[in-house]
């Protein structure tokens, strides 16, 4: 979840407060209970419940894959329950049910985060805000319209690019 906030919306979720921990020694012991069962009782915790509201639902939908990348139907003794619900009320199960939602729910947020990382990559530094404003806002149109070969044309003429070479 924190990898699809942070990554692929460009919203990280932020530090875990004073006092939040890891899992308890019992609760990480314990072998009957899957990941995301332990996760659901470590988030009752007052202290770390209002982040993993947001960040578990996400993780959900990857549950199938473990920490290698391979896909797996079982894990930790039982089948894997791929399924989440956001807090908007959006249900999905698994990486395509996930996908879905936030295709339909949050592409803005995607395709403004991914030319904010193509420009950071093809300017080689982080950029500031006011240069990229505009650019963001042509190139998420680009990607919503599903022609990104064509945002390899509009991302030089950006004025940051100019600005970076002058």
């Amino acid at each position: 979840g924190t990898w699809v906030l942070s990554d692929l919306l460009g919203t990280p979720p932020p530090p875990p407060p004073p006092g939040a921990s890891s899992f308890e020694e019992e609760l990480e012991e314990n072998d009957r209970l899957s990941f995301k069962q332990k996760l659901k009782k470590h988030s009752t915790l007052p202290q770390c419940a209002s982040c993993h509201r947001k960040i578990d639902p996400l993780g959900f939908g990857l549950e199938n894959f473990d920490w290698f990348g391979r896909y797996r139907t079982r894990g930790g003794g039982g089948r894997i329950d791929n399924t989440g619900s956001l807090p908007d009320g959006s249900r999905f199960a698994g990486l395509p049910g996930l996908k879905k939602v936030l295709v339909e729910k949050r592409m803005d947020e995607i395709a403004k985060n991914m030319i904010r990382k193509l420009l950071s990559f093809a300017l080689s530094r982080q950029f500031a805000f006011l240069f990229v404003f505009r650019c963001l806002a042509t190139g998420a149109s680009k990607i919503k319209e599903g022609s990104i070969d064509r945002l390899s044309v509009h991302m030089p003429l950006h004025l940051s690019f100019r600005w970076f070479l002058t």
